[in-house]
């Protein structure tokens, strides 16, 4: 038995035949079905043209069809005069047209995904192909193909929608926070916590702590929640990360850490932070040639299996580039821009990690602006919550803690403002300095 390309003639047929019944049906068409969609070529030419009249305003019968098809040079191609009579007794179902697109639809999504897989078994099976270009290739056809095959028409019932947005609102007005808390009490009170879907930007220029401040928030935060957090990191790897962690948790100076000189006290202070973290359900990923397609696909696996309450990303301009010929500032921008995609798809909030231009150094006012995130505009523009840290002027950054501001300088949903920290630079520690916060 060989086997045949998914179509149905009679379902194509159908759905031209009550389009020339009934012109009216093409609001509902217009939108959920497109030339590709149909396997006999003839009928998605007739389609497209079905397309361009009802987009003109324009009646839908054999006159203005063959004219189209005229001046498109395609009258001839599709069979003439007796392609034309034949399509005007086509049979029409106006009643019964969802479950003719329904069934149009499946069949064209079962083309593409054949279709995809033969491609991505040739990619497969040539040598040449490295296994992340052919994890983004894998990525992208479920991505297309889940988005065509979702329904098009958005529903008109709100109810659940409505339902879930005073559930949200009830948990509020318990105290509830509505996102991932950080642990400083302060910037929660702002922010409600990082959000779900929400793309949340902290930066700093080199030296400043912006890893350290992220590995607080997640040591905080992992103590809160049931779901996991997943951290990517270019720079460091997973030993001195938790290392890094250890310190915090202990109170133990990451010197005599990194020296190995503990005392017995030390030993038995770091023993309980590491049974503390030991804990915690925390994925760090160490990889440095990490792309962010490849990102995208790791992420969306670990939550199917795990679920997943925070992403931590340091930093994005270490995230490898595509190996697209494009500048940094687009390189960025297609970082940012998934990264965003990501957080709005798995409804996870995302923290990610951004250095700012060095020139800000260099002025007298040290106040970070928007404009400082370095390598790209879409930055600003994708984040829905920017974060800076930077420290207080006239002090001596050689001692061992340095006092800093928290800068929230952009909050879609909120408002903006500042709080006061100390860095504890030997233990890699933020305190939030009580009561010292302020509107910006």
């Amino acid at each position: 038995m060989t086997n045949q390309i998914p179509h149905s003639d009679d379902t194509e047929r159908v759905i031209i035949g009550t389009v020339l019944y009934d012109n009216r049906v093409m609001d509902q068409l217009s939108v959920c079905l497109d030339v590709a969609d149909f396997y006999r070529t003839e009928l998605g030419i007739i389609f497209g043209i079905f397309l361009h009249l009802h987009n003109t305003s324009a009646p839908i019968d054999p006159v203005t069809i063959g004219g189209e098809l005229k001046r498109r040079s395609l009258f001839e191609r599709v069979g003439g005069l007796k392609f034309i009579a034949d399509i005007t007794e086509y049979p029409s179902n106006v009643a019964a047209l969802s479950w003719y697109i329904k069934n149009l639809r499946e069949l064209s999504i079962r083309r593409k995904l054949i279709e995809s897989c033969v491609n991505l078994a040739a990619m497969g099976s040539n040598s040449t192909t490295g296994n992340d270009e052919f994890f983004e290739a894998y990525d992208k056809m479920l991505s297309a193909t889940s988005l065509r095959y979702a329904d098009d028409i958005p529903s008109v019932n709100v109810r659940q929608i409505v339902s879930m947005a005073l559930k949200e609102l009830e948990n509020r007005s318990r105290g509830k926070p509505s996102g991932v808390l950080t642990g400083y009490p302060r910037l929660d009170h702002m922010t409600s916590g990082i959000q779900a879907g929400n793309l949340a930007l902290l930066a700093a220029t080199p030296g400043m702590g912006k890893t350290s401040l992220a590995l607080n928030i997640i040591a905080n935060c992992t103590g809160t929640t049931s779901l996991p957090t997943m951290l990517y990191s270019f720079e460091m790897s997973d030993v001195e990360i938790v290392l890094r962690m250890l310190s915090t948790v202990s109170s133990v100076s990451g010197t005599r850490m990194r020296s190995g000189r503990l005392t017995g006290k030390d030993w038995h202070m770091v023993t309980q932070a590491a049974n503390d973290l030991s804990s915690k359900q925390l994925c760090i990923i160490d990889r440095g040639d990490l792309k962010v397609d490849k990102l995208l696909h790791i992420t969306r696996e670990f939550k199917r299996k795990n679920g997943l309450g925070l992403v931590v990303v340091d930093y994005i301009q270490l995230i490898a580039e595509t190996g697209k010929k494009q500048n940094r500032e687009r390189e960025v921008a297609h970082v940012s821009r998934t990264l965003k995609n990501i957080a709005v798809e798995l409804r996870v909030p995302i923290l990610a990690l951004s250095q700012l231009n060095r020139d800000i150094t260099k002025r007298t006012d040290p106040t970070p602006r928007l404009s400082d995130l370095r390598d790209s505009g879409s930055l600003e523009q994708d984040a829905d919550m920017i974060m800076f840290i930077y420290p207080e002027p006239g002090q001596d950054m050689s001692n061992i803690d340095i006092d800093c501001k928290l800068l929230l300088l952009k909050q879609r949903s909120g408002p903006t403002g500042w709080i006061d920290l100390k860095f504890r630079r030997n233990v890699t520690h933020f305190v939030e300095i009580a009561n010292n916060t302020g509107d910006y």
